[in-house]
């Protein structure tokens, strides 16, 4: 700040000159000036001292030249004003993907107005034919250069190109800002990757005939699964008949035509929605929605939603976690059969939580052992005192010491990640528009909730760290 203090004969009221002060935003990119007035004849402003305190702070960029002339010629105190501006970087854009094709199925089946459903009518297959255009690859967008009001140049961040979306039978068109299809087939996207998968269809059951199904690509089966057998899929399963004690996991979505009883002893794994006419004694689990007429005494873990349809559209019985909601028209039973329901994060998060938190402890341990081993060897071996079968010890110790730190990092970084979803999740509710019978235990979040008389065309859903209960 510029200004100055002239003592004259008369000490009580000294004569003070107007003084200038320039500040500049924490970013640079604006530069403001204040002027405070003289007192008892003190020097007005100038343009020179005004110019020279705007250089005494470095400011070569964007002023307003007339402004200051004219703040000059007629100033206001005591008021900060702008008077220089930067030019702000416009950073780049990503390149991105522009799909041609439906990237997802919600394989929900199409309920009748009479009340029945039709598991036939789910619009599953995405039928891709040679030469087709699966989808355009949009380049990424150059930024532009800033400048802070002291002449700084400001470097926009870089936009990246998308990471090349080709998998398995496709190719890219001649100027390479296309995907094909190189064959027929079915159309998988799996983390932005499109491959054209075949399919592969068995006529009949399986069974002893055809042995465990494991196949990369999607499996319909024209007949049903027996006890005892396997059905894997990197795609989808479509399954017509009959499902028995069996195991069916799918890195896609599952329909299951005819049902499944799985004795206590089968399991479902889908990755993407589970549809399907009935299920009971299964072991179920879901990363995206399930979509059924009824369960009964399974052990239900989902991550979307659980929409029970059709006429009967009941819960019976067993075990359901969800991380999404829940609706149907009845949930439990008139004897009181306890049924167990949990809406939350999805049961897959909170169990890698669990893990994390055990890993994390076991990490830290080998990791100070193994500096323990370090800090002891290290020494010998600088001064040559290592005998040789130590040194490859010390080799081993500091390599495992190296990683073991990297993965307790990306442990730290991933849990921190997982508290953060949970702590954020919103939770779903559970839509009944017949009865929640009694004996059916209800916790959402960190509430629970015990129904101890029947509960009719209701809700259920968090609200104050309770669960509160309305009409569905």
């Amino acid at each position: 700040m510029t200004g100055s203090l002239r003592v004259t004969q008369n000490t009580s009221n000294p004569t003070v000159d107007a003084s200038i002060e320039v500040t500049l935003s924490k970013d640079l990119l604006e530069a403001f000036i204040q002027f405070e007035p003289p007192k008892n004849d003190g020097e007005p402003i100038t343009l020179e001292k005004v110019m020279q305190e705007i250089a005494n702070k470095k400011v070569v960029f964007g002023i307003d030249e007339q402004l200051l002339i004219s703040l000059v010629e007629e100033p206001k105190y005591q008021t900060k004003i702008a008077f220089a501006n930067g030019i702000p970087k416009k950073d780049g854009e990503n390149g991105t993907i522009s799909w041609h094709v439906k990237t997802n199925s919600s394989l929900q089946p199409k309920e009748n107005p009479d009340g029945s459903v039709n598991f036939r009518d789910l619009g599953i297959a995405e039928n891709i034919t040679k030469g087709q255009i699966l989808c355009t690859i949009n380049q990424p967008i150059v930024g532009e250069e800033g400048m802070t009001v002291t002449g700084l140049r400001i470097a926009p961040a870089i936009g990246k190109p998308v990471p090349s979306p080709l998998g398995k039978n496709v190719v890219y068109s001649e100027d390479e800002t296309q995907v094909l299809a190189d064959m027929d087939g079915q159309l998988n996207i799996v983390s932005n990757k499109v491959s054209i998968e075949q399919t592969l269809v068995i006529d009949g059951d399986i069974d002893n005939s055809t042995g465990n199904i494991n196949f990369l690509g999607n499996v319909v089966i024209k007949g049903g699964v027996n006890s005892g057998f396997t059905v894997e899929a990197r795609g989808t399963i479509d399954i017509a008949g009959f499902v028995e004690a069996a195991t069916i996991k799918a890195g896609g979505d599952i329909v299951l035509r005819s049902g499944m009883n799985g004795a206590s002893k089968g399991t479902i794994e889908c990755a993407g929605n589970l549809t399907c006419t009935f299920i009971q004694n299964s072991d179920i689990f879901v990363n995206g929605n399930l979509y059924t007429q009824y369960l009964v005494q399974c052990q239900i873990k989902v991550g979307g939603n659980i929409d029970l349809v059709g006429k009967i559209s009941s819960l019976v019985g067993g075990n359901c976690f969800t991380g999404g909601s829940i609706s149907a028209k009845t949930i439990g039973n008139q004897f009181g059969l306890k049924t167990t329901v949990v809406l939350g994060v999805s049961h897959s998060l909170i169990v890698r939580q669990m893990e994390l938190n055990n890993e994390i402890p076991d990490l830290t341990t080998k990791i100070d052992n193994l500096y323990k081993i370090i800090n002891l060897l290290s020494p010998l071996h600088e001064a040559n005192r290592l005998p040789a079968e130590r040194v490859s010890m010390l080799e081993n110790a500091t390599l495992s010491f190296t990683t073991c730190s990297k993965m307790l990092e990306e442990c730290k970084l991933e849990l921190l990640d997982i508290e953060e979803k949970v702590n954020v999740h919103t939770f779903g509710k559970i839509s009944c528009k017949g009865t929640i019978h009694p004996g059916t235990m209800v916790t959402i979040g960190s509430a629970k909730y015990m129904v101890e008389r029947p509960l009719n065309f209701s809700s259920l859903y968090y609200s104050s760290g309770e669960i509160a209960i309305g009409s569905a």
